[in-house]
């Protein structure tokens, strides 16, 4: 990239930074990469209406299989993802053991000294996998995301892949974590977005 180039790349950065009102004062490079980190609080919200079915379809969706409460509105607060609102819904998957067998997503485990909770069936369990799909709609563009967390009964955490992007997104990249007290409404978020160099 030429210097002129890198300059005007650094100035549309930078001015995406300004518009979501985000210190850009560590930015990681690359070649082909500028990464800017992700922290800040989230709060999530049951979605009735499974909005993301629309907004990401091609998934298999717990809602579509007449699951209800698998479908979530996450709203950001702090950082780049300030003006964020995801939209969000758990999905069936396929894991694949280290001995070949195939188990299916969401599941859960019952450990022996891990303190167990009611599921919503009433049958205990120690803690969940999952999967889900998510939408980030920003000023500009949309963030498409593929997610898995691990649910227990006094936290959570998933692992947030930014899979695309468009808009002023196109060609994102990146991952970010999201932390939770299960069955408490506000969160943690901490990660970084990766923007390609143009």
């Amino acid at each position: 990239m030429t210097s002129s180039r890198k300059q005007k790349f650094n100035s549309a950065l930078f001015g995406i930074c300004a518009l979501f009102s985000f210190s850009c004062n560590a930015i990681a490079e690359t070649a082909d990469v500028s990464c800017v980190p992700l922290s800040g609080n989230i709060r999530l919200e049951i979605d009735t209406t499974c909005k993301v079915t629309t907004l990401y379809p091609g998934q298999q969706y717990l809602a579509q299989l007449g699951i209800p409460n698998t479908c979530f509105v996450f709203h950001f607060f702090g950082g780049l993802l300030s003006t964020a609102t995801a939209y969000s819904g758990f999905t069936s998957e396929n894991l694949t053991a280290l001995n070949g067998g195939v188990v299916p997503i969401p599941g859960k485990l019952i450990e022996d000294g891990v303190p167990q909770m009611l599921n919503e069936t009433g049958a205990p369990e120690t803690r969940r996998f999952v999967t889900s799909r998510s939408v980030v709609s920003l000023a500009g563009g949309k963030l498409y995301t593929a997610d898995a967390g691990i649910y227990g009964l006094d936290s959570s955490v998933e692992q947030i892949i930014i899979t695309k992007g468009d808009g002023r997104f196109a060609g994102a990249k990146g991952d970010f974590l999201i932390t939770a007290k299960l069955f408490q409404p506000v969160g943690n978020y901490i990660g970084k977005l990766c923007l390609p160099k143009r």
